[in-house]
């Protein structure tokens, strides 16, 4: 993808957290799975906010899947969740661990990964980051969520130190043409 006349092509570290640190942790999530169980197929992890920005996403995330759709995706479910929490405090459950959907091929698993200090922007508040499996009906349910809460706190921790160093407001225009230039190899030429 070529940037538009318009838009000024963002520089590399504009803001995504594709920072050796945080896909190492993704990467690391889908090799442990991968030496653990050898069915089923993670077809891409991501970190994202609540927002639905998307922040990180693993280096074997499958080309066909919209990280912007996922991402959408995986915010409106944390976002349902939130607001079945106000049913759920009345039965004494106080924090969504993980939310899942399963399709006819396809498991989806959002969960919380911790929160973040937001930027000037954001008036301070924190932002809630969100680690997001994509997997074939054949991934193991139990090891990706018992992965995704062992890694969460691991997630936020990385997150939080990257995001000292780098901005999280990135305007989504260049936000998608650094993500858009990564899958077709730009990052790596």
């Amino acid at each position: 993808m070529t940037a538009s006349p318009a838009i000024s092509s963002a520089p590399i570290e504009g803001g995504l957290l594709a920072s050796s640190d945080v896909t190492t942790v993704l990467g690391e999530i889908r090799s442990t799975y991968g030496k653990l169980v050898r069915s089923g197929r993670i077809h891409g992890l991501m970190i994202c906010d609540a927002d639905a920005r998307v922040l990180a996403v693993d280096l074997f995330f499958d080309n066909k899947v919209s990280t912007w759709d996922l991402a959408a995706l995986a915010a409106a479910t944390f976002g349902v969740a939130k607001q079945a929490r106000l049913f759920f405090d009345a039965l004494g459950a106080k924090e969504l661990e993980r939310g899942s959907l399963v399709f006819d091929g396809l498991q989806l698993f959002v969960a919380q990964a911790g929160t973040v200090p937001g930027q000037k922007g954001d008036q301070g508040k924190p932002k809630e980051l969100l680690l997001v499996a994509l997997a074939d009906k054949g991934a193991n349910f139990g090891l990706i969520t018992l992965q995704m809460r062992k890694y969460a706190p691991r997630v936020q921790q990385t997150v939080a130190e990257a995001a000292k160093c780098q901005n999280l407001d990135v305007p989504e225009r260049e936000l998608h043409m650094i993500l858009e230039s990564a899958k077709t190899g730009g990052l790596f030429k």
